[in-house]
Order: structure tokens, then sequence, then C-alpha cells
């Protein structure tokens, strides 16, 4: 296991996470019906992590594949769109949720603008002040 899943699986539990629990029919992979193991998901995850620490966030573009060419943002898209579905198993949402995993893209960089907005807005008024 690569050491930052490995060190994601740690803290998981405490989060109440069981990163051990086996694969069942409600979680599929990107290109196919059938089941995503959970050792495709643990790399994954570990793709993720990767990402987010290269980038800083876990805006995953959807043409995006990694070093070894696995479609890291097709996966992304796959497991929003079985969050939004209701399909994603509960740990696997509690996994992607403790990584502040953005589950509505346009949503989450709607928020973010408003936040630089926000900030922008402070600073001016903070300057007509002065």
């Amino acid at each position: 296991v690569p050491s930052k899943t490995r060190a994601a699986a740690i803290r998981l539990p405490a989060l109440g996470v069981d990163a051990t629990e086996s694969a069942s029919s409600d979680s599929t992979s990107s290109t196919s019906s059938r089941p995503e193991s959970d050792e495709n998901w643990e790399l994954y995850i570990h793709h993720i992590l990767h990402f987010r620490q290269n980038h800083g966030h876990l805006l995953v573009p959807r043409t995006y594949r990694t070093a070894d060419n696995r479609r890291l943002g097709q996966w992304v898209m796959a497991q929003r769109s079985l969050f939004k579905a209701g399909k994603l198993r509960e740990t696997r949402t509690k996994q992607l949720r403790a990584l502040e995993f953005s589950w509505n893209r346009q949503e989450h960089e709607w928020e973010e603008r408003c936040k630089e907005l926000e900030r922008y807005w402070r600073a001016c008024e903070a300057a007509n002040r002065r």
C-alpha cells in the first residue's frame, strides 16, 4: 500500500470510515458496470491524494490522467455520479468527505469565487476608511 494511502487509512477510522470493508455491488468503476474492487478504490484514493498534494485541491479536470495513464478525472466524475444517484457506498462517501472531496464542481467554484469577492470587498472597505 502506498504510504499516502496508508496514512489516510490510519486517519479515516477516527472519522468512522472502515477502509477495509469488502467490495459490494453499489460502487462501480468509471469504465464498466462491474463492482469496483477495494484494491482499485485504494489505488484511486492514492492518486487523488497525490493530485491534491501537487495541485492544492481535488477539482480534478475531466480529462486528467495519472502518470500511469489512469483516468483520474473520469473516476472523480463517476464518484460524483454514484453519489448523486445514491449508489456510492456509505464508507466510500465518508472517506471522500474526510478528504474534503467536492461533490459538485460548479457549486464549489461558485463558493470559492464568492469568498474571493467577499475578501476583495473587505479590502476595498478597509482602504476607503484610511
